[in-house]
């Protein structure tokens, strides 16, 4: 796999610079639902699963539409793929559900349910991990058992691929596990220890970024973040969503959303607006991983679903054939006038001086 890398959420110095990125117009206020939403499944549609009160339901978040789908018990993880998607109840039921159609029982998970993800590609690997076991198969068929592997600690964070050949991370107490698009599973002690509250997210480069409220084990960190002021105390991490080969949101209670652009190397604040800093979720919806990637990132908030409009960076112009030819051989030219012209302008008061000196 990619590079790693590693972010802590403890009271230290933020580094990087705030951007235009601080503008509340960086986020916009979706349409009221008119109930909480506690988790979003990310998706390559605009439509998603998400879970509201322990209700599992297909969400629209740019029209502010949440339809509950059939009672199925309360609901612990949602994840979607294309206009179908898998639910996990907290009795361990998993199901199979189709926008606008059915949802069908697929098999009983034993164990208290931990995490629930769909891999990339058309013909996706499953990966649900409970307390006591990990289930692997590919959408649409049942799950196969491995376990138990998980040794003193149960799972705590769990991450899907978001390109091609990527593995699935699930965080554990003492390490990470790798599960290999072909079902190997391989564990790395070297990895953060992390503890309660833990969250991870791999790019679309493979870089995994991983942290929880108490700071990181092997890794170095990326960043670490202040106190918000006051009694406030520093801001809890609730939530890292990749949009980008190397680009990640992370959320936060009181903070806002802060953006790395370059795998977490850098990192900017994208608050959002008014009183909506507490970020519980987050979820990106559309091609936001395509060759030419727009969609949504989608955070769920106590003020309600906040959206940010992806938007391509400017890239240079692309010169091709004999217009181009001709484009970059006016560039050089100007290019080498504009130079020239500066060493004239330079040279003609060194000269002065020295008519000075010797007349």
């Amino acid at each position: 796999m990619g590079a790693v890398a590693g972010l802590a959420a403890t009271a230290s110095l933020l580094m990087g610079a705030t951007s235009a990125d601080a503008s509340n117009s960086w986020w916009i206020q979706a349409p009221a639902l008119g109930r909480p939403i506690s988790q979003i499944a990310s998706n390559s549609g605009f439509k998603t699963l998400a879970i509201s009160s322990g209700t599992a339901g297909w969400l629209d978040a740019s029209r502010g539409l949440f339809r509950p789908l059939a009672s199925q018990g309360v609901a612990a993880y949602v994840a979607a793929h294309g206009s179908s998607g898998l639910v996990l109840g907290s009795d361990g039921q998993l199901s199979e559900t189709r926008n606008g159609g059915a949802t069908d029982r697929l098999q009983q998970l034993s164990g208290s349910p931990r995490g629930l993800a769909i891999g990339y590609g058309k013909n996706p690997m499953v990966v649900a991990v409970t307390s006591s076991k990990l289930y692997l198969g590919h959408f649409g068929s049942r799950l196969s058992a491995r376990g138990p592997i998980f040794r003193r600690f149960g799972p705590l964070a769990l991450a899907a691929p978001v390109s091609a050949g990527e593995p699935f991370v699930v965080a554990v107490g003492d390490g990470m596990f790798f599960i290999s698009p072909s079902g190997k599973v391989t564990f790395s002690n070297k990895a953060p220890h992390l503890g309660t509250h833990a969250s991870v997210a791999e790019l679309g480069d493979g870089v995994v970024l991983a942290g929880d409220r108490r700071g990181l084990g092997a890794w170095s960190a990326t960043f670490q973040i202040l106190p918000y002021g006051g009694l406030g105390g520093v801001p809890n991490l609730t939530s890292i969503t990749a949009d980008g080969a190397s680009a990640a949101y992370l959320g936060t209670t009181g903070f806002g959303t802060l953006l790395t652009p370059d795998g977490g190397y850098s990192w900017y604040t994208a608050p959002l607006p008014g009183n909506a800093q507490n970020v519980m979720a987050m979820a990106t919806l559309g091609p936001v991983f395509s060759a030419k990637a727009t969609g949504l990132v989608v955070a769920a908030t106590p003020a309600g679903l906040m959206l940010h409009h992806l938007q391509p960076l400017p890239a240079p112009p692309a010169y091709t054939g004999k217009h181009g030819s001709l484009e970059i051989l006016a560039t050089a030219l100007v290019t080498a006038g504009s130079a020239l012209l500066v060493l004239v302008l330079m040279w003609l008061p060194a000269r002065r001086r020295r008519r000075r000196l010797f007349v």
